[in-house]
């Protein structure tokens, strides 16, 4: 074979080799692509506490968003994390209504009794996703990257964005970041912000008696779980206690702790307020 002849295929080899690389990793580029109005609209690859399965389990999810005027039933059409299988998920006879949404669980067991959940797991560390109609062609291809838990990455009419607060059935809202999420941008603003040692007439426990109380305030854009194993209040550095609770807390909202206090054994008693 004459050198010439080989110099041309590897040339062709090397061609078609970039022209992939350049097919496959064009998401991670452009964060996006969208052929048409039926989209990926919201992904939450680390749901802890935004919303619940059919399973009781918070379960990460894929939300698609239909923006024609028209009902589309999606039988036959492709969800997938894998660049190079873009048909691993199948939808079933589900039909998603004009300008509505619709929600993928992404459980990996493949379930369609109740709710939709997809034969994968999203990666919290980040990946492709696709979707896909029944000719396998992409209608909608995302590529999102690491954020915080219940954090999501979301279009917002023009965009995506990464929203830091996931808004599953429901028009993408709040407040919003270009990039990832991080701890330290995050800054979660949590802090006693009332304490009264000698409460009489202020506010009231649920027995009817006023009790010594603390208010926590969650000044974060995050609505979270509040789980105090070893949170530890002195009263007259005399003794110390420790409250192991676990409760909803709303953003922005307060927490009120009232509590009753002896030398040698401790009873408690707590109310929840919860306000804009």
């Amino acid at each position: 074979m004459k050198r010439e002849n080989i110099i041309e295929k590897l040339l062709i080899i090397l061609s078609f080799i970039l022209l992939l690389l350049v097919i496959v990793y064009t998401p991670a580029i452009n964060k996006y692509r969208n052929n048409g109005k039926l989209i990926i609209n919201e992904v939450m690859p680390n749901n802890k506490y935004t919303i619940k399965d059919t399973y009781s389990l918070y379960s990460d999810y894929i939300e698609i968003y239909n923006g024609y005027d028209y009902d589309i039933n999606l039988e036959g059409y492709y969800l997938s994390d894998d660049n190079f299988n873009t048909k691993k998920w199948t939808f079933p006879n589900v039909t998603i209504k004009s300008h509505d949404y619709l929600l993928v669980f992404a459980t990996g067991k493949e379930s369609t009794e109740n709710e939709l959940h997809a034969n994968f797991k999203l990666s919290k560390k980040g990946e492709v996703i696709t979707l896909s109609d029944k000719n396998a062609k992409s209608l909608s291809k995302i590529y999102y990257l690491e954020t915080l838990p219940d954090t999501s990455y979301g279009y917002n009419g023009n965009k995506y964005v990464y929203y830091y607060k996931g808004t599953p059935n429901e028009l993408n809202k709040g407040l919003t970041n270009n990039d990832p999420i991080e701890e330290e941008k995050s800054k979660e603003r949590i802090y006693i912000n009332e304490y009264i040692t000698n409460n009489l007439n202020i506010v009231k426990s649920k027995d009817g008696n006023y009790y010594p109380m603390i208010e926590i305030y969650n000044g974060s854009v995050f609505t979270f779980r509040l789980s105090i194993s070893f949170l530890y209040l002195s009263y007259k550095v005399i003794f110390s206690l420790s409250l192991r609770i676990k409760l909803v807390c709303i953003s922005p909202s307060y927490i009120v702790f009232l509590f009753e206090v002896y030398t040698i054994k401790y009873s408690f008693d707590f109310i929840i307020i919860l306000g804009n």
